[in-house]
């Protein structure tokens, strides 16, 4: 089963990858408090039929990049 296990590691890279791709594209349209944001988010891609654990990580990483692109801008309009 080596190469089973092999192709699903895979999977599950590319499932983050994409999971990942959808949170950064979808961050900037989910208004609210950061707290209210992520949880948002993360309600948006378990629907997708993202595992938690990939959800978490997606999450993360997209709120990660939203604060990244607002430095020097933290007026709220």
């Amino acid at each position: 089963g080596t190469a089973k296990e092999a192709a699903q590691g895979l999977d599950s890279q590319m499932e983050t990858e994409v999971a990942i791709r959808a949170a950064k594209k979808k961050w900037p349209y989910v208004k609210g408090e950061i707290r209210d944001r992520k949880r948002k988010l993360m309600a948006f891609l378990l629907r997708r039929g993202f595992p938690s654990a990939v959800v978490k990580q997606a999450v993360n990483e997209a709120s990660r990049s939203g604060e990244d692109d607002e430095n020097g801008h933290t007026l709220d309009n």
